[in-house]
């Protein structure tokens, strides 16, 4: 697979107009492809051409306030796998409350219907909004983990941490797997010192620049 196919593929699962791919080691070394636009990232396999993640930066939640249902939640999830062409048929969807380094979402599943159920599929909505913002597919049994934790606020934990000099000249959102496979999402941002948030636990670390 190319990177511009690649590019393809993410950009019909999220929608977004063009985006580019770059190759990125997956777990245990397997080649995915990182596929970007504005605001928008999405991690694509390059062996099957599955899209495995999808992550909608502008909205995921920068906050703990709770607006909306779980029930609305989970209608939001399964309107957002109709809209990207996914079956869910024959699947068992669950919701469940996530609260965590200050923000609030929703998890929406969708597990096989046997004795020892796998997931298959996951979708996380913004307590606050009501907005879908990641998207997972775990048919492929990879340690796949969708970051929850929102731009602003991962600003404001690397300020509480004493990690910046002053507001961040940049961030971004990357993607890298452990050694266990697992993946970790971190937000990237450099004000000075260069500073990593993971964007699930919210556990921040800098490094001062090189002189």
């Amino acid at each position: 697979m190319t990177a511009d196919v690649a590019a393809n593929y993410g950009s019909r699962m999220s929608r977004a107009p063009v985006m580019t791919a770059t190759g990125v080691p997956g777990p245990a070394g397997r080649p995915l492809f990182r596929a970007c636009a504005p605001d928008t990232m999405a991690l694509v396999d390059a062996q099957s051409g599955y899209v495995l993640e999808v992550v909608l930066e502008n909205q995921m939640p920068d906050s703990a306030d709770r607006t909306t249902s779980a029930l609305s939640a989970q209608n939001a999830a399964r309107h957002f796998m109709t809209g990207i062409g996914m079956s869910t048929y024959g699947l068992a969807a669950s919701v469940e409350l996530v609260q965590q380094a200050g923000v609030a979402a929703y998890s929406v599943t969708w597990r096989t219907r046997d004795a020892l159920p796998e997931t298959k599929f996951q979708v996380l909505v913004a307590a606050s909004t009501g907005a879908v913002f990641a998207y997972l597919d775990l048919r492929m049994g990879m340690k796949l983990v969708a970051p929850i934790i929102g731009r602003t606020r991962a600003l404001q934990l690397a300020m509480a941490s004493g990690g910046t000099n002053g507001p961040a000249t940049s961030t971004d959102l990357w993607v890298k797997f452990a050694s266990t496979g697992a993946q970790v999402s971190v937000w990237r941002m450099s004000s000075g010192v260069d500073v990593e948030v993971n964007a699930v636990t919210g556990e921040t670390t800098a490094t001062p620049p090189s002189r």
